[in-house]
């Protein structure tokens, strides 16, 4: 989550939950950055030992029971060593670890060592300008992802309908398939044109280039021919466009800026996904 978090339920629950978060992302090595949309509410936490941290006393006026950490410690490491070999996923765990809406012990003690992480977050989020701007950067590319991904699932009014909970995973499972083969269509032609722009001597920056983004779509047609049949399409390889063949293919065209759109002779990008 890269975004401001929205989870639904009370503030205590919602801050119960982002906790949770911190505790499993920090225990599996992952840098987690959410931004925080009510950050002045946000506070701090800190040991129940009585020490005086001056100036954020007010912010950290949360207390820490570390003792619920050390109970439950190897039960800790026995369920994140189940996340890490992939026996479980983190989304299943968390539900798990709700019993009717309320964390369980084993929850309880997560979220607090989690508290630790979130406090380091928001001092930095709050003392440092580059960790702000490289939140905003994540964000902005999840923001973009999410664009495309409405531009994408164009049918029914972007809403899914299908009743069951597997139906919607396949749907959603489809999309990203769709999506992720945009995003690589599109990196593979934005190399290809800065390649062929060093080589025509025209000067390519790389703080222009690191803003360039895969998630771009307009020059995406939705609207067209899909067909299932076995097809070629090109593919970058080296300096050179070489032909590979798919055994099954959605294919539907992408037409360049300067033609005539749907019903073109000539399509710019063929789209084809695997």
């Amino acid at each position: 989550m890269l975004g401001p978090l929205a989870v639904p339920g009370r503030p205590d629950d919602r801050g119960q939950l982002l906790a949770l978060i911190f505790g499993i992302a920090s225990l599996l090595g992952v840098d987690y950055r959410p931004a925080l949309a009510d950050l002045p509410d946000q506070k701090g936490w800190r040991p129940g030992d009585g020490a005086d941290y001056g100036s954020l006393n007010t912010f950290a006026r949360g207390k820490l029971d570390l003792g619920k950490v050390r109970r439950h410690w190897s039960e800790i490491l026995r369920l994140i060593a189940t996340i890490y070999t992939s026996k479980v996923s983190a989304s299943d765990l968390v539900r798990a670890l709700q019993r009717d809406g309320h964390p369980t012990a084993l929850a309880e003690a997560i979220a607090t060592y989690g508290r630790i992480f979130k406090t380091f977050h928001i001092l930095s989020v709050i003392d440092s300008p580059p960790y702000r701007r490289g939140i905003k950067g994540m964000r902005n590319l999840q923001e973009g992802r999410h664009a495309l991904a409405e531009k994408i699932f164009h049918g029914r009014r972007r809403e899914l309908f299908q009743r069951y909970r597997e139906g919607m995973e396949d749907q959603l499972g489809a999309l990203g398939i769709v999506l992720n083969c945009v995003v690589l269509w599109n990196t593979v032609y934005i190399d290809a044109v800065l390649n062929q722009l060093r080589a025509q001597g025209y000067p390519v920056r790389d703080e222009d280039v690191a803003r360039l983004s895969p998630f771009m779509r307009s020059h995406i047609n939705v609207h067209g021919k899909y067909s299932l049949r076995v097809i070629h399409v090109r593919r970058l390889f080296g300096n050179k466009m070489r032909l590979i063949q798919l055994q099954v293919s959605v294919s539907t065209y992408c037409y360049h800026p300067g033609s005539n759109g749907p019903g073109s002779e000539k399509p710019w990008i063929d789209s084809t996904f695997a």
